[in-house]
C-alpha cells in the first residue's frame, strides 16, 4: 500500500500529506499540513508494513 492508502486503510480519510523518508511516510503532527488526525501522529514502513501511531497531547 502507497502512504495515502494506508492512512485511509486505519479509519484516517482525512489525513494530510505525510513527510517521505527514505524508508518511511510520517505524519508528525506538528503543524495541520502532516498530520493523520487532531491529536494523532504516526509513521509507515512500506518494506516491513508496520505502522505505528502515537497520541499526542
Amino acid at each position: 500500500m502507497d502512504c495515502s492508502a494506508v492512512a485511509a486503510w486505519l479509519g484516517f480519510a482525512a489525513a494530510t500529506f505525510p513527510l517521505r523518508r527514505s524508508d518511511r511516510c510520517e505524519w508528525p503532527g506538528i503543524s495541520l499540513k502532516h498530520r493523520l488526525a487532531e491529536n494523532v501522529a504516526g509513521s509507515y514502513f512500506p518494506a516491513t508494513r508496520e505502522y505505528t501511531l502515537m497520541l499526542q497531547r
